[in-house]
């Protein structure tokens, strides 16, 4: 600023040089500063971002490996049913020699001996016997083969067992072949 053309033109201008600086100094110390403040928010906002994807990162593993246990205790819990379908064909076939065995105590004997282990090991695999016999007919454990009038029973009521059916634990291994009652028809 020009005001004077004096000897204080000196003067005035280095106190408008020294007021120019100040200002520039104050906006220079002002402008980083908030580019400081900007660039901490801006970080700050990036590591809650990764803080996030982190916590979702690790709740998506622990998902997934409860899956993958899921499905592996499943697979596990009926991988032996094709060895137990095998097993119940060989299991009645004893049943049956045993009950058509002359009356050979020993033979005798020794398919009771049988027949109990071939029982313990499905057992113990969790291989159950379909309780079919006087029961309601269940169409998920059960296959009828003839349905026959009856007033003896119950409509719907299994009144023959041709073939028990098994279960594998809560599944079903093989379904009861059986007869059905039906309600007489009145003419």
């Amino acid at each position: 600023m020009k005001k004077h053309k004096h000897d204080n033109q000196d003067e005035k201008v280095e106190v408008n040089e020294t007021e120019s600086n100040e200002a520039t100094s104050e906006t220079v110390d002002i402008d980083p500063i908030k580019i400081a403040l900007a660039r901490i928010e801006t970080l700050e906002n990036a590591l809650k971002d990764a803080e996030n994807d982190k916590y979702r990162a690790l709740a998506e593993a622990q998902n997934m490996k409860k899956r993958v246990l899921a499905d592996f205790e499943l697979k596990s819990k009926y991988m032996f049913k094709s060895a137990a379908l095998e097993l119940i064909t060989v299991y009645e076939n004893l049943l049956r020699a045993n009950e058509q065995a002359p009356d050979y105590d020993s033979l005798k004997k020794g398919l009771e001996l049988a027949l109990t282990g071939f029982n313990q090991v499905l057992s113990k695999e969790g291989v159950t016997k379909i309780e079919a016999l006087h029961q309601p007919f269940n169409p998920e454990l059960h296959q009828a083969l003839v349905v026959e009038e009856s007033d003896e029973f119950e409509p719907d009521t299994i009144i023959e067992v041709y073939q028990d059916g098994y279960l594998l634990k809560d599944r079903l291994l093989r379904a009861s072949m059986v007869k059905v009652s039906k309600e007489k028809e009145e003419n």
